[in-house]
């Protein structure tokens, strides 16, 4: 056995069957499956039809897209492990692609810093078209992209040095390898950064708030776009704070055990479901646009339209 600040090696045992993880998985599978199709569908939607041509669009296509990829990479290196089948479906990645856990590993908490910038950058694009007007959309239409490249390279920064879980091949036994001190510091390392987060998304929140409803009604703006494109996201930047949060509260008690030890039991399951409901893993965006954006909700609803008009006239 290694010392305790070396790296350890253990097989990866297939799971239990029928067990509450288990059960939890299918029904992330049920409610997560028709999300992603219609975040896809969004996508596309939002980047071929003229109404949605406005830069804030493009930035919620950004999202949309690192959502995706980000619940995708969830299956592979973190849920699929809880699930007999998930273990099948590693074993053949491995096979196949080998390195491929390890990237996926890796890119875990990548999407936690992305999503967080991307989520930052909805609000800070509703503050400069409060404070900029006349220049706001020219420079978020230009720069849209190479700002998302930006947060791409700085989304891998803090990771640097560090060593995530890793996972081999041998004789078909996956071996699973890990560094109990580095992983305990990198959970630190995390809640701060959540800290960080939390602070700043609630603080842009409330400042994009106070400024758009004071310059609203200063100017006695009537802008019904502007106001529900700054209702999408103060909604998306509040509930994206609330699993920062909730990342905060956990880490304090892995460390801390400040609450009852039947918080732990319940906190995992808990954390996954409202992780899908937000962003690190989040669900939420496409039904906080169909909620606010009142064009996107009518043209999905024009098809369904056309249809029965066009069976009732059959």
């Amino acid at each position: 056995m290694s010392s305790p600040s070396e790296s350890l090696t253990f097989p990866w045992f297939d799971p239990p069957g029928n067990t509450p993880k288990e059960k939890l998985a299918i029904v992330q599978l049920a409610y997560g499956i028709p999300t992603i199709i219609f975040m896809l569908f969004l996508f596309v939607f939002l980047g071929c039809s003229k109404k949605y041509s406005g830069s804030f669009y493009r930035l919620v296509q950004v999202d949309l897209l690192t959502n995706i990829l980000c619940w995708l990479n969830t299956w592979i290196s973190l849920r699929s492990m809880d699930l007999q089948l998930g273990i099948v479906f590693v074993k053949s990645l491995e096979y196949h692609v080998p390195g491929l856990w390890n990237i996926s590993s890796f890119l875990i908490n990548f999407f936690m810093n992305m999503q967080f910038c991307s989520a930052a950058s909805m609000s800070l694009h509703r503050l400069s078209s409060i404070l900029l007007f006349n220049h706001y959309e020219k420079f978020w239409s230009r720069f849209y992209i190479p700002i998302a490249i930006v947060f791409c390279f700085y989304s891998c920064l803090p990771q640097i040095g560090g060593e995530t879980p890793k996972i081999s091949l041998v004789n078909d036994t996956l071996l699973y390898t890990f560094n109990p001190r580095v992983i305990s510091r990198f959970t630190i390392v995390v809640a701060i950064f959540s800290v960080v987060y939390f602070i700043l998304l609630l603080s842009l929140g409330i400042s994009v708030s106070i400024i758009a409803s004071n310059r609203f009604q200063e100017a006695n703006v009537t802008d019904v776009v502007s106001k529900k494109l700054t209702k999408i996201a103060l909604s998306y930047g509040f509930v994206y704070s609330g699993i920062l949060g909730w990342t905060i509260l956990n880490t304090v008690q892995g460390h801390f055990k400040i609450l009852p030890d039947s918080f732990t039991s319940v906190s995992y399951t808990m954390m996954v479901v409202a992780s899908d409901l937000v962003s690190h893993m989040t669900l939420a965006l496409p039904y906080i646009l169909l909620i606010f954006d009142s064009n996107i909700k009518n043209d999905l609803r024009k098809p369904k339209e056309w249809s029965s008009a066009v069976v009732a006239s059959t």
